[in-house]
């Protein structure tokens, strides 16, 4: 091959990937444009925030769509010795005050921040003598997201 023929293939490699990248970020911005008129238009909004009386919390409830786009994973949170109890560390969601918390999930698609005091962190998993029981269902990915939505933190 000549010089001008790799000149001409290597140039069409550039305005291929250039075009590939324009879609993908154009179809990015479509789905945020979406989301956000499927909620002026009273469609579902992503997240609905809810006080939970005199606590200070709030639950925060996803539609699924959100959830999806979340990438939102969950845990079971596990019994160890005593009243200890393991969680996965991806779980943890530390505070602007330092303050430790996980998300729980008292029911599909609705999440509640719980205070949580570790006593250790082994590899993946953190081993609490505070927090939620045995048994209960935590946020693992996209718990970060979750705190976004409850203080109402824009993007």
């Amino acid at each position: 091959m000549d010089k001008n023929n790799l000149k001409r293939q290597g140039l069409r490699w550039t305005l291929a990937a250039a075009v590939g990248v324009a879609l993908v970020l154009g179809a990015l911005e479509l789905s945020e444009r979406e989301a956000e008129g499927e909620a002026a238009a009273g469609g579902s909004a992503p997240s609905r925030v809810e006080p939970l009386g005199k606590t200070g919390l709030s639950q925060v409830i996803l539609s699924p769509r959100a959830a999806e786009r979340l990438g939102l994973e969950t845990a079971v949170v596990r019994g160890v010795r005593g009243s200890r109890v393991l969680v996965p560390y991806s779980a943890l969601l530390y505070d602007e005050n330092g303050r430790t918390w996980v998300y729980r999930s008292p029911k599909r698609l609705t999440f509640v921040r719980a205070p949580v005091t570790v006593a250790v962190i082994r590899g993946n998993d953190a081993i609490l003598t505070a927090g939620p029981r045995a048994g209960i269902v935590v946020a693992t990915v996209g718990a970060a997201e979750l705190y976004g939505a409850e203080f109402e933190v824009d993007h």
